[in-house]
């Protein structure tokens, strides 16, 4: 379905519960996409919302159950907490650099009648009932982006709030802090969500949800992101762009880390220290001709394994090769050869340097998001899949 440009508003239920709906591409000429606009479309699998959107209202897209992805693009700086609930099987999810932070709503006056209360913000929701003066929460799973599994927060240099869960008296808990992450991509710098406040008050972080909770395969923190923010999930590769320019060691979970990506030439200031087995078996992948830096550098100097490449920040793809015969390429999680009429062997190793695969298929799917180095005809690649 395509809505054309000269349609400025598309208005609360215009297509609520219209399953025969696959894909809309909406006019480069809506500002306002109305409250329960698509509520209930669960054929719905792409949405084209275009850079003239500035707001989105409450449960837009809720219960769109075919939709695996959603974009917010820069234009939008007012969106409801609730306009993808109930959407398990999104994903991908990209927020663009018009929000400061993720939405959310806590109902005062729900509260205030003392029958209860209701907090929402983007991934979910919860309801609090009065129990003997204290409050408990019951979270509603529908609501939550269950099926998660790439975060793109758009570049910016704005701060960026993430807003997790208030538990009342308990504290707070991360914003996609209990989720398995392939791939999380943070553009901007985020705020630490014990700084973050409604009203006048202020939060910790629920001690359930403390370091190690949730797993991130790959972690990229550019864009206009210079410090590496606090993050609650196990890590298992952690990539610093280029404009990092400060580490603290204590921010991430990296006990089981697997290799660290380094883009810039001059190492980020670190402080703190990670366990010895990271500095013994985790390697460090710098630019090349940066390794007397590293060497010289806190922290960096300790890693055991520290490995120069030719990095290439426009695809994602790290080369150590620009190979003439052999084309090879990252699409989603496989690794594709192209010109290799000979079909010769392919070598493919993990960060680790473990043989995942071996022999001449021309596209080879790997299972975890990482680096990989692959081998064929005497030629060398590393590639990020993400």
């Amino acid at each position: 379905m395509v809505i054309p440009n000269s349609v400025t508003e598309i208005g609360s239920y215009a297509f609520k519960d219209c399953n025969g709906i696959t894909s809309v591409d909406i006019g480069n000429s809506v500002a306002i996409i109305g409250a329960s606009a698509f509520y209930g479309c669960s054929s719905l699998e792409s949405i084209n919302i275009p850079g003239s959107v500035t707001k989105i209202g409450e449960k837009a897209f809720y219960g769109c159950t075919s939709l695996k992805s959603f974009e917010i693009p820069n234009s939008v700086s007012d969106i409801a907490p609730s306009v993808i609930w109930n959407c398990p099987n999104i994903t991908e999810l990209h927020i663009g650099n018009g929000l400061d932070g993720l939405p959310v709503i806590y109902d005062d006056e729900y509260t205030s009648n003392n029958r209860g209360s209701e907090y929402s913000t983007l991934w979910g929701y919860y309801d609090y009932y009065p129990s003997h003066g204290i409050y408990n929460a019951k979270i509603i799973e529908e609501a939550h982006l269950t099926g998660l599994k790439k975060i793109y927060i758009e570049d910016s240099s704005e701060k960026f709030s993430m807003r997790g869960f208030y538990n009342h008296s308990d504290g707070c808990t991360p914003a996609f802090a209990n989720l398995d992450i392939d791939y999380y991509y943070v553009g901007r710098p985020l705020v630490n969500i014990q700084k973050w406040r409604i009203g006048g008050t202020g939060f910790t972080v629920d001690v359930d949800y403390q370091q190690g909770y949730g797993h991130i395969e790959t972690l990229e923190i550019a864009g206009g992101c210079t410090d590496v923010p606090y993050f609650y999930q196990k890590i298992d590769n952690l990539i610093l762009g280029t404009s990092v320019t400060y580490f603290d060691t204590q921010n991430v979970y990296i006990e089981g880390l697997k290799s660290i990506i380094c883009k810039s030439t001059q190492p980020a200031q670190a402080s703190g220290d990670l366990p010895g087995k990271v500095y013994l078996y985790t390697p460090l992948y710098i630019p090349e001709g940066s390794k007397e830096a590293y060497l010289n550098a806190d922290v960096w100097k300790y890693f055991w394994n520290i490995i120069e490449v030719d990095m290439s920040d426009e695809t994602g793809i790290i080369s150590l090769d620009n190979p003439t015969k052999i084309d090879v390429s990252v699409d989603g999680r496989n690794i594709k050869i192209s010109n290799n009429g000979k079909s010769s062997k392919i070598e493919v190793y993990n960060a680790a340097g473990t043989l995942v695969y071996n022999g001449t298929d021309n596209v080879i799917s790997v299972n975890c998001a990482g680096l990989y180095i692959v081998r064929v005809c005497g030629q060398t690649k590393k590639l990020i899949v993400r």
